[in-house]
């Protein structure tokens, strides 16, 4: 929730600005409009979220192998050449697998061993936005994805990492 109202501020402070010099209102009332307005778009975000994995999981659906247990996963976007490719991201206590759903140019679907991660990092999306997570893997590639909870993927990886 900390995220969505992060997120938001930028969103009130440009809709209070845009209410103050397109609507010949005062101040207070475009600080109020502004308000609301980052208010109703949290709300918003928060319900596209919630509806959008509903979605995705009707369409991708990971089966964990008979040897894992299915820890987290979560709605994410992986980078894959220019595309943000939408699909599902799953840890598991042996491995992250990433299936990406039919909406996609690029479907496909990526894993790699929990052992195989040198690094998995939170980062900002566009330098703003903290709704990223970077995996570099053992052989140095890199690997961006866009998820709704970075800091508990980072979270649940070191606790398997120890």
């Amino acid at each position: 929730m900390k995220k969505a109202v992060i997120t938001s501020i930028p969103f009130a402070i440009v809709m209070t600005l845009m209410f103050y010099l397109m609507n010949d209102t005062g101040l207070v009332q475009a600080i109020i409009s502004g308000l609301l307005s980052g208010f109703i778009w949290i709300v918003f975000l928060r319900l596209m979220s919630r509806l959008l994995y509903n979605s995705i999981k009707k369409k991708v659906y990971f089966r964990p192998r008979s040897n894992e247990e299915l820890i987290f996963e979560s709605p994410a976007n992986h980078f894959k050449n220019k595309e943000a490719v939408g699909g599902l991201l799953s840890i598991t206590n042996e491995r992250i697998v990433f299936q990406s759903h039919d909406l996609n140019l690029q479907n496909h679907k990526w894993e790699i061993s929990t052992s195989d991660i040198k690094k998995l990092t939170e980062r900002k999306t566009w330098g703003i936005i903290p709704n990223g997570l970077t995996i570099e893997t053992s052989k140095n590639a890199i690997e961006k994805f866009v998820v709704d909870e970075p800091d508990k993927w980072v979270r649940i990886f070191k606790q398997l990492s120890k």
